[in-house]
């Protein structure tokens, strides 16, 4: 006798599947992170450029209004992202006003927008650095030590999406370059 295997569980993640952009599949995971941590109010997506040594916002979901748009910099001058970046491992700190007379435009636009808590994770693609994301709360003390290995998987799901986007327009990229080259030929 046949047994039948059906599964009603739905997955959660489903909406990933969707042709939608990398932004609305970070407020989309944003949605389903607050489910479990409702405190997270930011999460933030910065590419990393290492010909140019640049560090370059790319994707959030933000409660609110994006207090990083369009933001530069590069990562030696943002000292304390430059060290993550040397320990290859994630920095969690319950009280940004530790940082509250940095002279560096991120962290005074962060605290601006009341943001008291972060997490940041670094991606990595082949042992090379390619970004940081960043969990924001405007809650002091917000993150807790037992939720911080679902953070390391939603900010390793991220990385995936942003590399997968990465490589989707860097081989779009090069296939016009190369019919550029193939027209100038002729």
């Amino acid at each position: 006798m046949a047994s039948r295997i059906e599964c009603a569980h739905p997955d959660l993640l489903n909406e990933l599947n969707k042709k939608i952009s990398v932004s609305e599949k970070i407020s989309f995971i944003h949605r389903v992170v607050r489910q479990s941590c409702p405190f997270v109010h930011r999460i933030g997506v910065a590419i990393y450029d290492a010909r140019g040594d640049s560090l370059k916002t790319f994707a959030h979901s933000t409660d609110g209004e994006n207090p990083l748009p369009l933001y530069e910099c590069k990562l030696r001058e943002a000292k304390s992202l430059y060290r993550i970046y040397l320990d290859g491992r994630p920095r969690l700190v319950n009280d940004l006003t530790l940082f509250a007379n940095s002279t560096q435009e991120h962290v005074r636009r962060l605290n601006a927008h009341g943001y008291r808590a972060s997490y940041t994770v670094p991606m990595f693609r082949n042992e090379q650095l390619t970004g940081f994301v960043f969990f924001n709360s405007r809650q002091t003390d917000s993150f807790q030590e037992s939720q911080l290995p679902y953070l390391d998987m939603i900010a390793r799901l991220i990385s995936l999406l942003i590399s997968v986007e990465i490589n989707q327009v860097q081989t779009l990229h090069g296939a016009l370059k190369t019919a550029t080259c193939f027209s100038s030929h002729k």
